[in-house]
């Protein structure tokens, strides 16, 4: 499965209180001066992983009756239909960051209506998400919904205890060896990276991964507990932040590498992220 090719279900997950996942969410949007962040358009198995997966891994594992596995089936289908605002504002946004890229020059106030507006569509999932988790609570009795979240923890921390392995590092590798990179462009960059990452920004960033953290284990304990109300919970309201965040993220990168770049390898750079952009399911802020 594509980590991106399901937008709904692993932002259902994230609802459900999986710290682990969080965490590991967290460790892939912090650049470091050591350790840059990837390019705008690169996979991310471990996110893949430890979001996009997690919840359908539970599911699978925790033992449901045949009419539970039918609405469980339903919930993921309602979810999936309600992801075409979501992409299309994903794939514009993508295909302006590859216009920018091209040229040289990433204008923000080009960029901004598409930020604002992948952040409002991902805003809108949040009623379709309160009603699935209802939904998934009333479907799964007492035990079943506690060993859900305890197996979705389990799960989330070994993902965040493995999420070194194909991290920043081995996704700057990569890049360094799809764009044919220099020694003295990887040094500007990681020069350019430790100029932007400040001690208070990085600071401020680990805070609130420490409240969204705390958040998720709360979330999962009401979700195993017997009364559970999404929307009184404010389950999703989250989610757009989080999109509007992990696509900023995205665009400081670009913006610290372009000047980097040669012509040459900003026309390979863009025709990739053009690429993903006209997939079925484009890419570019996860």
């Amino acid at each position: 499965m594509n980590r991106l090719a399901r937008l709904a279900w692993p932002l259902l997950a994230l609802s459900l209180g999986t710290a682990g996942c969080v965490a590991a969410a967290d460790h892939e949007g912090v650049a470091t001066a050591e350790a840059p962040a990837e390019a705008p358009a690169a996979e991310s198995p471990q996110a893949h992983a430890g979001v996009a997966g997690l919840l359908g891994e539970s599911l699978a594992a925790l033992a449901v009756r045949p009419e539970q596995t039918q609405a469980i089936a339903q919930i993921r289908a309602d979810l999936q239909g309600n992801r075409a605002p979501v992409q299309a504002a994903r794939r514009d946004l993508a295909l302006a960051v590859a216009d920018g890229i091209a040229a040289g020059n990433l204008s923000e106030a080009t960029l901004a209506p598409h930020v604002a507006r992948l952040t409002q569509s991902v805003d809108a999932l949040a009623p379709s998400i309160q009603g699935a988790v209802n939904k998934l609570h009333v479907t799964l009795d007492a035990a079943q919904r506690k060993a859900l979240v305890d197996d979705m923890r389990a799960r989330g921390k070994a993902r965040h205890a493995g999420a070194h392995e194909g991290g920043p590092r081995q996704r700057m590798a990569k890049l360094a060896g799809d764009l044919a990179l220099s020694k003295d462009q990887l040094d500007r960059l990681h020069a350019a990276v430790k100029a932007q990452a400040g001690g208070a920004e990085r600071g401020e960033m680990m805070k609130e991964h420490e409240a969204m953290h705390d958040r998720m284990v709360a979330l999962g304990e009401a979700f195993a507990g017997e009364t559970f109300d999404a929307a009184a919970l404010g389950v999703g309201r989250e989610l757009g932040p989080m999109a509007n965040a992990m696509a900023s993220h995205r665009l400081r990168f670009v913006a610290l590498i372009l000047p980097i770049l040669t012509p040459e390898q900003r026309t390979q750079l863009a025709t990739s992220v053009r690429a993903k952009a006209n997939a079925a399911e484009p890419s570019f802020e996860e």
